[in-house]
Formats: structure tokens, sequence, C-alpha cells
């Protein structure tokens, strides 16, 4: 684990080291959440989302908004199922948003980890 941590930790330091030397600003919040979102790749499924190598967030998969239907799902669990396969079609925007979301978290994950997850 600690491999993958110090691999994404190297590019992100490259990176802010390249910003330095050139007397660039950057956002250090955003590549933060960078390094973040490719160690959570990393550890999750053994691949990193390369958006430290992409430098911006445009790549990332919309992980909030699927958390946020896991949190409505979760507060009742009875119809689970049924609000995740429906909630694209809702007439609440909000939902309907993390329910696409859940589609394209689908399509970003490699189906050998995902098998993992699921079994």
């Amino acid at each position: 684990m600690e491999g993958y941590i110090d691999g994404c930790l190297s590019q992100l330091v490259d990176a802010l080291d390249n910003f330095a030397r050139r007397g660039e600003t950057f956002d250090l919040k955003l590549w933060i959440k960078l390094y973040i979102y490719d160690v959570l790749g990393e550890l999750a499924f053994s691949q990193s989302y390369g958006a430290l190598k992409a430098g911006n967030d445009d790549i990332l998969p919309p992980i909030g908004e699927h958390v946020r239907l896991g949190t409505v799902a979760g507060q009742i669990p009875q119809y689970a199922t049924e609000i995740t396969k429906y909630a694209s079609r809702l007439p609440i925007d909000w939902i309907r948003v993390a329910g696409r979301s859940r589609a394209v978290m689908r399509d970003v994950t490699p189906l050998d980890r995902l098998a993992l997850i699921v079994s």
C-alpha cells in the first residue's frame, strides 16, 4: 500500500517542483485533490485515475455524486436497489445527476476489480 501512496506523492512533488522552477502560481487545493483521487484509485482498483498526469480534474469520475446517491439509498435500505436502479429517471435533478454518475463510475471502474468488490 505504501508503494501506491509514494508513487502518487512523487508525481505530486514533481508537479509542484515544476511550478516552483517556472515561478508559476498554482491551485494547491486542486493538486491535493488530484493526488487524493489518484491514491484512492490505486488503493481501491490498483489503477490510478491519471489525474496528476493530466493536471486537471476533468478526467475524474463523479465520485461525489455517487457517494450522495449511496447516502440516500443507505437511509432507506429496503429500497436501495430501486433507488439506484431508477435514480437517473427520477424527476428530482440532483438525484437524476447522481444516478447518471453511478453509470459513469461503473464505466471507469476496471471490471476485474469491480467483480471483487461485488462478490
